[in-house]
């Protein structure tokens, strides 16, 4: 009837607006990330220079202990500004690594390992693994630290306390994509303070940071945005302000029998 031909074009809108919305993110992003990547690449060959001189001087430093310490806090800093540049870096990387089938339960299992070692947190995890879900593709060691990274900023945004849920499954393609048989679908959400609509539009912006001077530079997202994409992989988040946030990667599955 004419009120069903009505909802069906308000849905198609709506739809294309999202979709048209994403792409504007998506091709923004992909701007920004080239930009940091020249910036990053020009610190990187100053910094080589630095190092190479910091050699023929660290020859000939005196026998003094306090220019010694001078030197080591010298060299220190410029260590840790190159730890940075290399982060930045790998917001613009083009590198997808050594792609292959993998099992996220496994890496999921190994991610919540490491942070009960790492966390002091009373952060309670509910943990929903469809262990039978097919192998997704990406390179292992990229993997892990999307989910470090993930998982860590959902630990952080809870402070001390909080639930932690993660959920995966594998949700069967509809028809509409004839080049997958579907996704698998993780969840990872959090119970902390949640986001403004303006920090959850820039969330994964290289540029854009919450955090105060000294609580880190914030280029955990960007890193895990662009890592995935290079997977052929996505990730989107939902949020309010004191309700928590939920991220959800998705990755193609091109053969449910996948190992």
């Amino acid at each position: 009837n004419g009120q069903d031909a009505w909802i069906s074009i308000v849905r198609d809108i709506t739809e294309r607006k999202q979709i048209e919305q994403q792409l504007r993110q998506a091709q923004r992003l992909e701007a920004i990330g080239t930009m940091v990547g020249g910036v990053a690449h020009e610190f990187n060959n100053a910094l080589q220079s630095l190092f190479l001189y910091a050699g023929m001087v660290k020859d000939g430093l005196p026998d003094d202990k306090a220019v010694v310490e001078d030197f080591n806090g010298l060299m220190k800093t410029a260590n840790d500004a190159k730890k940075l540049v290399e982060q930045v870096m790998l917001i613009s990387s083009m590198d997808p690594g050594n792609i292959q089938p993998l099992k996220l339960s496994k890496l999921i299992s190994d991610a919540l390992e490491l942070e009960k070692v790492t966390s002091v947190s009373d952060v309670k995890i509910e943990l929903v693994l469809d262990k039978d879900c097919p192998a997704v593709q990406g390179d292992e060691q990229q993997l892990r630290q999307v989910l470090d990274k993930v998982i860590d900023n959902a630990i952080l945004s809870m402070e001390t306390e909080g639930i932690l849920s993660i959920n995966l499954k594998y949700i069967a393609s509809d028809g509409d994509k004839a080049d997958q048989a579907g996704i698998v679908q993780l969840t990872i959400k959090d119970t902390g303070a949640g986001m403004t609509e303006e920090t959850l539009n820039q969330a994964f912006n290289p540029f854009f940071t919450t955090r105060e001077i000294g609580q880190g530079k914030g280029f955990g997202l960007p890193i895990v945005y662009n890592l995935l994409q290079n997977m052929g992989a996505s990730i989107s988040a939902t949020s309010a302000l004191g309700e928590g946030s939920s991220f959800q990667l998705e990755f193609p599955v091109k053969d449910h029998s996948d190992a």
